[in-house]
This record gives structure tokens, C-alpha cells and sequence, in this order.
């Protein structure tokens, strides 16, 4: 059975699919948003729930693919899951380092299923601004991200 989303009363499970394309220089200037997480059903939810603050986002699902996106420009806050490819994988704080090593000013988000307290300490010794268990409470993240944004 499918996960449903519910915020603000709107169901944001049938949301559109998520943006992978980076933002183009004509587009007007917003908050940038990139998603990170290897489960699509989740970047759909959260780029919709994203959307709704009117803020431009990118959703990929690779370590690879989000190095590209931030090659390419900036980032005012990436969200980023912390397993990606597996039980043991931790490219999520490999994701926040590369991060802060591009654009320190950044702000990251560190969401996981598989949280406690030492994974905890070490994403805020990263420099983590947030860190998330799953499930995320939608209003909880929309809430960080509005006190994140510049």
C-alpha cells in the first residue's frame, strides 16, 4: 500500500513528479531547494509539500546526481536522506560535507530512518542545521525550512 501524505488538509500523495533539472538563470529569484533521497515516492511528497512555500526545488537520488546540481549553482537549504544505497551507506553526511565544502552558508538537513543519538551528534558536528527521524512530521519540516530560508 502506497504511502499517503496529508498537509494542511490537501492529500500530497498524486502531487507532480519531482524537478530534476537545476533552475534556469531567467527563472525569477527564489529560495533553492535540493532534494536528496533514493525514494522517489518521498521526493514527490516533499517537492510538492517544498512548492507550496514557493520555493524552487531539485530532487535527485544519487550521491552523484546532487554533486552534479551543486556543481552547477547554489543552494539555499539541502534536505538530504541519509541512506542512499544501502543498510550501511551514509552518503547523506557525505553529502553535507561536500555541501558546507562548496557553500558554507548552506543550510542542510539531515533526515534518516535509521537515527540515534551518535548519528545525531555527528550531523550536527558536520553542520547539520536540522536532523530529522522518519517518518518527518510535515509541519515540522516546513517549519524548519521557513526558519532556514535567507
Amino acid at each position: 500500500m502506497a504511502a499517503r501524505l496529508l498537509y494542511g488538509g490537501h492529500d500530497m500523495t498524486s502531487a507532480s513528479p519531482p524537478n530534476h533539472l537545476p533552475i534556469s538563470p531567467s527563472e525569477p529569484s527564489r529560495e533553492r531547494i535540493l532534494l536528496v533521497d533514493d525514494d522517489e515516492e518521498t521526493l514527490t511528497i516533499f517537492t510538492a509539500l517544498i512548492r507550496r512555500l514557493q520555493c524552487h526545488v531539485d530532487a535527485v537520488t544519487s550521491i552523484e546526481a546532487a554533486e552534479r546540481l551543486l556543481d552547477a549553482g547554489r543552494y539555499d537549504v539541502v534536505i538530504t536522506d541519509l541512506r542512499l544505497t544501502g543498510v550501511l551507506g551514509e552518503e547523506g553526511l557525505e553529502i553535507m560535507q561536500y555541501v558546507k565544502e562548496k557553500n558554507p552558508t548552506t543550510q542542510v538537513i539531515l533526515i534518516t530512518g535509521f537515527g540515534n543519538p551518535q548519528l545525531m551528534t555527528r550531523a550536527y558536528r558536520l553542520g547539520a542545521a536540522c536532523y530529522f527521524e522518519k517518518p518527518v512530521d510535515p509541519a515540522r519540516l516546513v517549519g524548519a525550512i521557513q526558519q532556514l530560508k535567507p
